[in-house]
Formats: structure tokens, C-alpha cells, sequence
């Protein structure tokens, strides 16, 4: 299993075409990092909605296979809002109707914090959960070392995978970006 980084706008398209909520839009001014398995797409993240001045920015995920959440990838992709970006509250908007992603939200840490009213449509509203970073760090940071965000997303050879390739210096150098 293996993290992309630099390959923004394919991996924000891939995670747009598999939210139905986002009715064939893009997202925009967002930084996004996949997640491949056997060098395919297994998951994408997107971190978007950005507002330093609040210290808030909203999260959206997609996957093809749960195969891709274990607790260090969750971490390392965490790693990026929390340590790098300095966001204090990381948030998901889901639809209430998609029991699954709010369960999987709430297994990885995410409060239910409020429920947008016909936020998606007539009788679809959204479910808002978030994290602050004090909750990141006690579940997923351990005595002031976060390891599992600097192990997770490399294979035997160290490197990222090939879903959307990405050298390891393409990802070094990319601002805000830290290769895990």
C-alpha cells in the first residue's frame, strides 16, 4: 500500500466521480493524496475548504475497497491537516442516507457535530463530524512520535506506488507536502 502525492487534480476527479452528493462537479483549491494498493487507485483524499484565519478545513473521501483504512494510513493521511497545515478542526459533510461513510467518519475519531437540513436536496440532509487536532494527536499521535504516518505509504522498495505516479522528489518538493 503506498500514498501519491502530486497528482492533485486526477486524484480530486477520481473521488469526485465516486461522491454522488457532488453532482459531476470538481472540487476546488484543494491538495489531495491517494491511496494505492497493487499499484491501483484504492482511495482518494481530498482536504479542501481551507481558512487559516480559522484554522478549519473540510475533508472528503472515496475508495473502491476498504482494504486501503488501516490505522497508519488513516494517520499518515491525517498527518497532512493537523501537522503540516496546522488545522485545529478537520470536517466531512455527508449525506445522512450514507449510514456506512458516517459510521466509517465516526470509527476513525470524527464527532457528529450537526445536521444541515435539506443541505443535498428536498429530504437529503448532511451530516457534519469533525476532529479537533487535541482528538488527532491522542488517538493517532503516541508519545510525541507520530511513526505511523512516517511508515505508512511506502512498499519494499520505499518508494510510492504507480496508480498515479509520483516520484519521491516530485513529493519532497511540492509545498506543503511531505513525503511519508
Amino acid at each position: 500500500m503506498n500514498l501519491i502525492f502530486g497528482q492533485d487534480q486526477a486524484i480530486g476527479e477520481w473521488v469526485a466521480r465516486r461522491i454522488p452528493h457532488m453532482y459531476g462537479r470538481s472540487f476546488e483549491n484543494f491538495v489531495a493524496i491517494g491511496v494505492a494498493i497493487d499499484g491501483k487507485p484504492a482511495a482518494g483524499v481530498v482536504y479542501s475548504d481551507w481558512m487559516p484565519e480559522a484554522g478549519t478545513m473540510q475533508i472528503s473521501m472515496a475508495a473502491d475497497t476498504p482494504r486501503w483504512a488501516g490505522k497508519g494510513v488513516i494517520a499518515a493521511l491525517l498527518h497532512y491537516p493537523f501537522e503540516q497545515s496546522g488545522v485545529n478542526k478537520l470536517w466531512t459533510s455527508t449525506p445522512q442516507k450514507n449510514e456506512r461513510a458516517i459510521k466509517f467518519n465516526l470509527g476513525v475519531g470524527f464527532t457528529r457535530e450537526a445536521i444541515l437540513r435539506h443541505q443535498y436536496g428536498r429530504k437529503n440532509h448532511a451530516v457534519i463530524c469533525s476532529m479537533l487536532a487535541n482528538e488527532y494527536r491522542k488517538r493517532y499521535v503516541h508519545h510525541g512520535n507520530d511513526g505511523a504516518a512516517a511508515q505508512a505509504g511506502r512498499g519494499n522498495d520505499g518508494h510510492p506506488g504507480v496508480g498515479w505516479h509520483v516520484s519521491s522528489a516530485e513529493a519532497e518538493n511540492r509545498p506543503g507536502i511531505t513525503a511519508v
